[in-house]
């Protein structure tokens, strides 16, 4: 919940300005930027030499920073933003309005997810990346030539510390909010000549957040979390070693944290809804048709509502402010995520030319994941989720150097079998508010079987000392076979109906066996030059994609009316500047793009049914950094960006009095706000013993935002400004250090995840990130 992080790259100015001109007038001339190295275009290169927007933090800055969650470096990011999945529990990651938003397994991100080179297919494997990491990288634009599969908005690459020649171990202590006790360490060094280890380990726990009001139903938003790494570096010759790492991780969390509030649909005369909006408290309607009048031919629940203001069922939260819930469907520890496995990274100079073959299984698993869906003291709807998908993938690339130019060539290959089941549920058959689904489970299993091959290379090319073409291409073949079907159980999971076919009033195809079989291309072709040692100037077109999939119904009790989407292709056009200043103190990064969109797959919700269209969509922006060390200890951070975005003709669902055309809208990608800004404040003076002291202060500005591609008032998120706070001390031989932090002091309730229900129970959900969080840390490192 808490997170560390150090020097230079990623946070925001929240110290009086009055602090740092003091802290200033003692201080005698500027310092140099630390480098950054990053591996975007796989291999080292400093992060001012890439012709990419990146933001990358060194595992040094990460740990003076204190960052030790995502959502700390994605603050720092420009145009980047992280929403929830399953109430916010882990995250997903949208960059410059290129994301899935739709929690359902089945669907993998536009934005990949990497751990030491290799790709994560399941979006919740990112809940262990973030320890004892050398280096986080976030690549902006389409990455598909080098990265391949689903890069088509970027992707953010945890690359973890690696064996070292000499011993070293450190131990990491926090204690915080909500008691919470997080423990990080590791020990590394050489076992034989040849043979070094290192192994790693992380525990985090906090206590639930939400208290239930609700009597003999548990509190809610607690989490415990325990990962283990071990890697063996052999050095098999001298110009050959084998990298071989062991991994595992298990998370156990409470139901989603979700919380309601009252809204209302607005109904044409055909019976589409238009619009949902926040209840007023005078609001008794279950939905607004012509001229104000109660209608709502889609909703689920008669109306009038029997008390003014609140839910179909007669519930309001008095203070969505609070911490306190009132849910009759709660468990402090339903949800077990898990992944375990093995990779094998070998690296061979063969005269001038390098082979990297990077070998990867892994086991992921989520089971047990239950929400209330109505968050009600109300027996309305349960939700559940459950998936367990086995991946392997290889990778094999040849590179080399001539005079003037950089070449790459590989091969890669990708297989996993996921299964995964979702459907909702109700509690007590004598209490149940919707009737007909108390006592039982509605639930959907499916099956996508996946295999994607793929051939890439890219060349550098120097056409004079200055100016520089680089162009890439990628071709992928993926395969996808996909079985699904609708069963009703008991609570206690009994099958009692295998094959449902369909449900009163409503047609249900059964049983789906679909595949869905794509041949793509991903390229690159771009100029960069540089007129001074100072300024890199780039511009080019890379293309993205993604293969098109499946959607998965809700227990075959919400219909879909498409079981399977189109692939997508982004077309992305970018320009843009690194530079260097003042003496090399200053960093001004800074780009321009225009993205257009073909297929965009779009993420729309209606009560429990999610599914993805086709759309296509624009989107331009521009991004700024800036980091600067105007004087020795003082750091100085910045970024900004700015997205204007339109997804065209996005269908939603006709209404039952229509003539069968589906209405068409123009509207913004979810989580996607207009404008985003950030700042880091940082200095540092020599203190106690010729030790080290520090203060820091941060913050994040996210403009407003949808959490449904409808756009419709009720899924509205409000902007947010959070800032962080710390002090910490390192003694002059490094080995201890110890911080006080504060994170979110203005205990901001700031929205990140939710769902428009309006005509299901009369209602909305959001989840929000932490409230408040204060703690201290302590560390210590042996050498």
């Amino acid at each position: 919940m808490c997170q560390e992080a150090s020097n230079f790259q990623r946070v925001s100015p929240v110290l009086p300005a009055g602090l740092l001109l003091l802290f200033a007038a003692t201080a005698p001339a500027a310092t140099i930027l630390e480098e950054i190295i990053v591996t975007a275009q796989k291999r080292e290169q400093s992060i001012q030499d890439v012709p990419i927007a990146i933001t990358a933090f060194s595992g040094e800055q990460l740990r003076e920073l204190g960052f030790r969650e995502s959502t700390d470096v994605v603050n720092m990011t420009p145009g980047v933003t992280a929403s929830g999945n399953i109430g916010g529990q882990f995250l997903t990651f949208n960059i410059r309005g290129v994301n899935q938003s739709d929690f359902a397994d089945l669907h993998e991100s536009p934005n990949a997810v990497y751990i030491d080179q290799v790709y994560l297919s399941l979006m919740q494997a990112n809940r262990f990346g973030l320890f004892d990491s050398e280096r986080v990288e976030i690549l902006k634009g389409p990455q598909g030539t080098l990265y391949g599969r689903n890069a088509t908005g970027g992707l953010v690459h945890y690359i973890t510390r690696k064996p070292t020649d000499a011993f070293e171990s450190y131990g990491d202590f926090t204690y915080g909010s909500f008691n919470q006790t997080r423990f990080e360490g590791a020990v590394s060094g050489p076992l034989t000549a040849n043979l070094k280890a290192r192994a790693a380990i992380l525990h985090n726990r906090h206590d639930e957040i939400f208290n239930n009001h609700v009597p003999g139903v548990d509190d809610e938003w607690g989490e415990s979390s325990l990962a283990g790494r071990v890697h063996l570096l052999w050095e098999i010759s001298p110009g050959a070693e084998l990298l071989v790492t062991g991994f595992g991780g298990e998370s156990e969390t409470s139901t989603a944290p979700w919380q309601a509030f009252p809204t209302v649909s607005i109904v044409d005369a055909n019976g589409n809804i238009v619009n949902t909006v926040k209840a007023s408290p005078t609001e008794t309607r279950t939905g607004i048709g012509p001229g104000g009048a109660q209608f709502c031919p889609l909703c689920l629940f008669v109306g009038p509502r029997p008390v003014p203001g609140a839910d179909a069922f007669g519930f309001r939260d008095p203070d969505l402010h609070d911490r306190d819930v009132f849910k009759d469907f709660a468990d402090d520890d339903t949800a077990k995520y898990r992944m375990y496995g093995g990779t094998g990274n070998l690296t061979w100079q063969l005269g001038g030319v390098t082979l990297t073959s990077v070998t990867d299984y892994r086991t992921m698993q989520k089971k047990g994941v239950r929400v209330d869906v109505d968050a009600s003291p109300n027996d309305v709807l349960g939700f559940r989720a459950d998936a367990e998908n086995d991946q392997f993938s290889q990778e094999i690339r040849l590179s080399g150097e001539f005079e003037s130019a950089r070449w790459l060539l590989g091969a890669y290959y990708l297989t996993y079998d996921l299964d995964a089941t979702q459907g909702a549920f109700g509690l007590d058959p004598t209490t149940n508010r919707l009737g007909f689904i108390g006592g039982l489970q509605f639930v959907s299993p499916a099956r996508v079987e996946t295999d994607s091959y793929s051939l890439f290379g890219q060349v550098e090319y120097d056409l004079t000392p200055a100016l520089r073409m680089t162009t890439g291409l990628r071709v992928i073949r993926e395969l996808k076979d996909f079985e699904h079907s609708a069963q009703i159980l008991l609570l206690d999971g009994t099958v009692i109906v295998p094959a449902l076919e369909g449900f009163p009033g409503v047609t249900l195809p059964n049983a789906q066996s679909l595949e869905n079989n794509d041949t793509l291309w991903a390229g690159k072709i771009q100029l960069d030059w540089r007129p001074m040692d100072d300024l890199l100037l780039y511009g080019g077109v890379s293309r993205g994609v993604k293969a098109g999939g499946f959607n998965q119904q809700l227990g075959g009790i919400f219909a879909i009316e498409n079981f399977k989407y189109g692939s997508e292709i982004l077309t992305a056009y970018e320009t843009g500047f690194k530079s260097s200043l003042l003496s090399g103190t200053t960093r001004l990064n800074g780009s321009f793009y225009y993205y257009s969109y073909d297929d965009f797959q779009a993420h729309a919700a209606n009560n429990l049914l999610f599914f993805v269209v086709n759309a296509d969509a624009i989107i331009k922006g521009v991004e700024l950094e800036l980091a600067t060390q105007p004087l020795p200890g003082l750091e100085l951070q910045f970024g900004f960006s700015y997205i204007d975005a339109e997804v065209q003709n996005v269908p939603l669902a006709t209404g039952p009095l229509g003539s069968g055309q589906k209405l068409l809208v123009d509207v913004r990608p979810t989580f996607t706000p207009e404008v985003q800004f950030s700042g880091l404040a940082r200095y540092e003076w020599p203190a106690f013993a010729n030790g080290m002291m520090a203060v820091q202060g941060d913050f994040s500005y996210s403009g407003s935002s949808f959490t449904n591609i409808t756009n419709f008032d009720s899924t509205k998120m409000d902007s947010y400004i959070l800032g962080n706070l710390r002090l910490s001390y390192e003694t002059a031989d490094k080995r201890w250090q110890g911080d006080l932090f504060v994170k979110n002091v203005g205990d901001v309730l700031a929205e990140q995840l939710g769902f428009d229900m309006s005509t299901l129970f009369g209602g909305s959900l959001r989840s929000y990130l932490p409230p408040r969080w204060v703690g201290a840390s302590i560390r210590y490192t042996w050498e």
